[in-house]
């Protein structure tokens, strides 16, 4: 604020919008929980001028990426998530999350990353135990990955199966289905391989749902190190 002596009262000064939209940007990001090596990296930012032969995969990607992003508001109930799959490296968690990036930016949507394990199976098992801080906040938790309007589940598929594991990750991406949320998903898996597991049921869904993308490239991370040494 400032003090305009014309008006004789105290003003918002010229900068005042611009850091309340900073601001507001900052807190989408924090809460979406990109991990801070990715944070603020947007499609536009990737060096896609690496010298290999072998990147068709990402490049296919970076195209449905950018796709969506441009498209989000002229899509609108079309809009379809991504499944991206690979080895290690490839850069399916980097697109992901700069997907994510672009969405707050240009539209200020409320997104949210989590890995599979780490971030949705154990926290839900977490309130389970009655020393935990969450206990009893299982649906509260479930709740918040269902709604979001765009979810990356990171590592899909790397948790231990089991019946339970099965059946959580079936009701999360069921509602979403029904909802018809964005929701995107990187494994080191195909989707076929999910055929076979929760009687198909996950695999239907995820068919309807996103575009399979097979990022069959070399460690993006190394390659990205080499191309941009000195």
């Amino acid at each position: 604020m400032i003090y305009d002596e014309s008006q004789n009262r105290m003003m918002s000064c010229v900068c005042h919008d611009a850091r309340e939209e900073m601001n507001r940007i900052e807190s989408l990001v924090k809460k979406a929980g990109i991990p801070a090596k990715y944070r603020y990296r947007t499609l536009d930012s990737l060096d896609m001028n690496i010298p290999t032969t072998s990147e068709q995969g990402f490049f296919i990607a970076h195209d449905w990426a950018s796709h969506l992003v441009r498209e989000w508001d002229r899509l609108g109930s079309l809009r379809q998530g991504l499944y991206l799959w690979g080895n290690t490296g490839s850069g399916k968690t980097l697109l992901a999350c700069a997907i994510l990036n672009e969405l707050i930016l240009r539209y200020g949507l409320e997104c949210k990353y989590a890995k599979i394990n780490r971030d949705f199976l154990s926290t839900i098992r977490d309130t389970y135990q009655k020393d935990s801080q969450i206990h009893g906040m299982e649906q509260t938790i479930k709740k918040q990955f269902m709604e979001v309007e765009v979810l990356v589940l990171d590592d899909f598929g790397a948790n231990k199966e089991s019946d339970w594991a099965n059946s959580q990750l079936y009701d999360l991406i069921d509602s979403r289905y029904e909802e018809e949320r964005v929701t995107i998903l990187t494994s080191n898996i195909s989707l076929a391989d999910w055929k076979d597991k929760a009687e198909g049921r996950i695999f239907s869904r995820l068919m309807e749902m996103t575009k399979e993308i097979h990022l069959d490239c070399s460690d993006y991370r190394v390659s990205h190190a080499v191309h941009t040494k000195p």
